[in-house]
C-alpha cells in the first residue's frame, strides 16, 4: 500500500518551515537520527541552493535541536558505569613522590594535577580541561 503525503511538499524547495514541520512530525526519533536526516537534506539543498544560508544555521532548526537535546535523557551503558578504587592511585602517588621537597618541579606539577583531579572528579563540570602546559621560560 502506497501512502502519499498530505499536503504534498516540494522536496527541492528551500524551506526551513517545511523541514521544521517534518522534524516535529518525527520528533519521537533520537536526536542523532533527526540530525542525520537534517544533514542529508542540508547536503542536497547546499547544491540546489548555494546562495541560501545553510539549513543548520537557520534559527528555527537550531532551536529545534537545542530543545530536542534538552528533552533527551542519557542513560549510560553498564560498561561506562564502572567504579575503581582511588586508594590505588593514592598509594601510587605516595610511592612515586613521597616527599615534595625532593622532587623536580615537573613531578610536583604532575602530583598536584593528579591530586586535583582526584579531589574534583565528583563534580559534573570541571575546569581542568583549561589547564595548559607551558614550557619552562628559562629553557628557551
Amino acid at each position: 500500500m502506497h501512502h502519499t503525503q498530505q499536503p504534498t511538499i516540494n522536496s527541492i524547495e528551500y524551506s526551513e518551515d517545511n523541514l521544521f514541520w517534518f522534524l516535529m512530525e518525527n520528533r519521537q526519533l533520537t536526536t542523532q537520527s533527526l540530525n542525520g536526516i537534517r544533514s542529508s537534506v542540508a547536503s542536497v539543498w547546499k547544491i540546489l541552493h548555494p546562495k541560501e544560508i545553510p539549513i543548520a544555521e537557520q534559527a528555527l532548526i537550531a532551536e529545534f535541536f537545542a530543545a530536542k537535546r534538552k528533552t533527551e535523557i542519557f542513560i549510560p551503558k553498564p560498561e561506562h558505569l564502572m567504579t575503581w578504587d582511588t586508594d590505588l592511585l593514592v598509594q601510587y602517588i605516595n610511592q612515586t613522590w613521597p616527599v615534595n621537597s625532593n622532587i623536580t618541579l615537573h613531578n610536583l606539577q604532575l602530583k598536584t594535577l593528579i591530586l586535583l583531579c582526584l579531589a574534583t572528579m565528583g563534580r559534573r563540570r570541571s575546569d581542568l580541561g583549561r589547564l595548559q602546559y607551558k614550557g619552562n621560560p628559562s629553557s628557551s
